[in-house]
């Protein structure tokens, strides 16, 4: 798994507004017809008006074909949303986890984790 992570400035009540929405959602229909695009998560710092997108992909390749044609695509989307993006870069996934913090503190707790593209359970036995 590959991750495309980019990094957006502007003005913090533009974040989420109506235009910023409808680009994202543009931008969504675009990657889910791309061949091994696998998700996307957006996060946000309200406060000073940046943003993280993070679009996953399933291999190298689809990740590197994305990288090639993203640049006037983003540009279109962010053109109507003042936004500005600041840097990007591509990246392997080594680690994850699926676990969930809110039962860290079960007798029972396992959880999956993935690690160099293989699954993993494990158990605390402090708990």
């Amino acid at each position: 798994m590959f991750a495309r992570i980019g990094t957006f400035s502007g003005a913090p009540e533009r974040v989420d507004d109506e235009v910023t929405r409808q680009a994202q959602m543009e931008t969504f229909r675009i990657l889910q017809s791309i061949p091994g695009f696998a998700g996307v998560h957006v996060f946000a710092d309200r406060q000073i008006g940046k943003t993280i997108a993070i679009s996953l992909w399933e291999t190298e390749a689809a990740a590197r074909a994305w990288e090639q044609m993203r640049g006037p695509i983003v540009d279109e989307q962010l053109r109507p949303t003042g936004h500005s993006e600041q840097e990007s870069a591509t990246y392997e996934l080594l680690f994850s986890s699926t676990g969930d913090a809110r039962f860290l503190a079960s007798a029972t707790k396992s959880q999956s984790i993935l690690v160099n593209h293989r699954t993993f359970t494990t158990t605390n036995p402090q708990f």
